[in-house]
């Protein structure tokens, strides 16, 4: 109180002199400002004491001295940081015009805020520390606000100081710079949460990020404190020594601190957490401790083994595999039998510690499962031929994981040799000739470890294969149907349209049909055989399509001699409704003609025997279906 005494009486006894000065005229330029320093905005006034008239002034804001920026104004208002020189210009009683300049005469003050730390140690003790030294001239300083009705502490550049609240209550502190002179700055404020002690800190996790030999990393995650300082200590194995690795600050919460450049195949880590405050104060959390892991794929079982827990805090161990838990032990070891060969699983153990549920994990191992199993056969194979080729399909084994199928053709009774390999389980054979050709398969496939399976039950599809005689009697059979297990009960024989769907069936228990041509709406005949399964649930194959098309027989020569023997010259074919045969001579002469198929030449001209030679004939034909024909050539009559 004392010290703001003086400093008022002192400035009384300026602002006294400045007046008397001031007031004073003289023959020149002369002025003075009230306040040369302050923040924006800062005002300004001028008092003049020089004698003359005409004055005006120029307050260092634009580039023109001289008349363009000069104005009469006594008061001028600064609204920008920085230094102005101020310029008077007056018309002397006594002589000329005169100028006087003050350079860097107004110093407007950047209000900026003061950087400060705070420190907090147990009693509820706060330290504050003054970081920067934008206030540091003349008679600056910071003025601390302690938030708490305490009296406020003056500090200067670089300066600390320490404060005792009576409580745990949250405070905000504020720092405000003070220009002296200018009386004005910025201010800048920290909220705290002082504390009587320190809290002990709590480890939640322990995990083995990354498993190697010297770039292996391990993850601590515990919780944090603002203003609170942590170092991290660890120790290699249980009879290590704890030596400090690092220190944190400045965090709040849940943190994920990652350590890293260890041995983690060979080497068990422990850590403990020593939270400290700058005052001297410290405690230390519960060890935790990492553990390993090691995975080996055996036949048909996983074989885990893991570190135990070395230090003495454990309550029991939790093995997941692929995320989700299968064992809670005690043990260190497992033993995983129900795998698939070629599947993928992965592995990672949790310590559950005692003290404040902290755990520790392991690294997460992954293996693929193998077998030396030979795998099962393939199920329900069966064949059939859609649009004259061969479909194979069959199930998908439950216990093996497929890498590729193998199929394999036997043709005509032949051993079978493979053609082809696929992931699929159905299988188009287009490259089978199902007209003249008894085609049967196998399947086989190769397991995710390599392992082989025998090969399926043989499968063969019917074929089914037709001959016309004296165009008028179709003989059609076909093989059996290979490949079900209570063999076949039926086979359907199926006449089909165009569109290759049945317009008439029969069933039989044979494998041979013989079908008389009479009058027909088709020009040709269209044959397919289904066989029928000897199961609840019937299943069906079918043969391939035989088409008997549409033929005429033109013979070359006859010998109409009277020997009983190739008499006539007769045009033989099924399916006919209308019928035209021409002959001619060899001047082009027609001397027969016939509208019955069943009329022919009998090689005479008039009721006589025509000459041996060569005679040309015209035939025009069309059957049931409305498809014609058109034939020309020769035939040579012999005696």
């Amino acid at each position: 109180m004392n010290k703001l005494f003086s400093h008022l009486f002192l400035l009384s006894i300026f602002v006294s002199l400045l007046f008397n000065v001031c007031n004073a005229q003289v023959d020149s330029a002369c002025f003075d400002a009230d306040f040369t320093r302050g923040c924006p905005p800062h005002t300004i006034s001028i008092t003049n004491c020089a004698n003359g008239s005409g004055i005006q002034y120029w307050y260092g804001v634009g580039t023109d001295t001289f008349g363009v920026d000069l104005i009469s104004d006594t008061f001028y208002l600064y609204t920008t940081p920085g230094k102005y020189t101020v310029m008077q210009s007056v018309n002397l009683d006594i002589g000329p015009q005169d100028f006087l300049f003050r350079e860097n005469y107004i110093e407007v003050l950047d209000t900026l805020k003061p950087d400060f730390t705070v420190h907090l140690c147990e009693g509820d003790t706060v330290i504050v520390v003054i970081n920067d030294t934008v206030y540091d001239q003349y008679n600056d300083e910071y003025i601390i606000n302690w938030g708490d009705a305490s009296p406020f502490d003056t500090l200067h550049s670089k300066d600390d100081t320490i404060h005792f609240y009576n409580d745990s209550s949250q405070r905000t502190i504020i720092v405000r710079g003070h220009y002296m002179p200018g009386d004005c700055g910025g201010s800048n404020s920290i909220t705290i949460t002082p504390f009587l002690s320190l809290t002990k800190p709590i480890i939640e996790k322990l995990k083995v990020i990354q498993k190697n030999t010297n770039s292996g990393i391990l993850e601590l995650i515990f919780n944090t404190d603002d203003y609170i300082n942590y170092a991290i200590q660890q120790k290699t194995g249980a009879s290590g020594a704890y030596q400090s690795i690092d220190t944190v600050s400045n965090s709040s919460g849940l943190l994920n601190y990652n350590i890293d450049s260890l041995n983690t195949i060979t080497n068990l880590y422990c850590y403990k957490i020593v939270a400290f405050d700058i005052c001297g104060n410290a405690i230390t959390s519960e060890e935790i401790c990492s553990i390993n892991i090691e995975v080996t794929a055996s036949n048909n079982q996983n074989i885990i083994t893991w570190s135990g827990y070395i230090s003495d805090t454990l309550q029991t161990y939790s093995l997941y595999r692929n995320d989700s838990l299968i064992q809670t032990t005690l043990d260190t070891f497992y033993i995983d039998s129900d795998v698939r060969c070629g599947f993928q699983y992965c592995y990672h153990v949790v310590a559950d510690i005692q003290q404040n549920n902290m755990s520790s994990v392991s690294w997460q191992q992954c293996v693929t499962a193998k077998s030396t199993d030979v795998p099962d056969k393939v199920s329900n194979f069966y064949t059939t031929i859609l649009n004259n080729t061969p479909q194979l399909s069959w199930e998908k084994p439950d216990s093996f994981v497929v890498k590729e199928y193998i199929i394999s053709r036997s043709e005509d009774g032949g051993s079978f040799q493979p053609v082809d390999t696929l992931t699929d389980s159905n299988y188009t054979d287009q490259r089978a000739n199902t007209g003249t050709t008894r085609n049967c398969y196998v399947v086989s496939y190769i397991d995710s470890c390599d392992n082989k399976a025998d090969p399926s039950m043989i499968s063969c599809p019917i074929l089914l294969q037709g001959t016309i005689e004296n165009f008028q009697t179709i003989k059609l059979s076909w093989t059996d149907y290979v490949g079900w297990q209570n063999g076949v009960k039926e086979y359907v024989f199926e006449w089909l349209k165009d569109d290759f769907l049945p317009y008439d069936s029969l069933s039989t228990k044979d494998t041979t049909y013989t079908d008389i041509i009479e009058k027909s709406d088709y020009q040709h005949r269209i044959y397919r055989v289904k066989a029928i399964a000897d199961t609840p649930v019937a299943a069906v194959s079918y043969s391939n399509i035989v088409i008997i098309k549409q033929e005429l027989f033109i013979p070359t020569a006859f010998t109409p001699n009277g020997d009983g023997l190739n008499e006539i010259f007769k045009i033989k074919a099924p399916f006919i409704e209308d019928f035209k045969m021409i002959i001619y001579n060899r001047w082009g002469e027609i001397i027969f003609v016939s509208n019955q198929m069943s009329n022919g030449w009998d090689g005479t001209i008039n009721g006589k025997q025509a000459p041996v030679g060569v005679y040309a004939y015209l035939i025009e034909a069309k059957d049931f279906g409305g498809e014609q024909y058109t034939r020309s050539g020769t035939v040579t009559l012999l005696r």
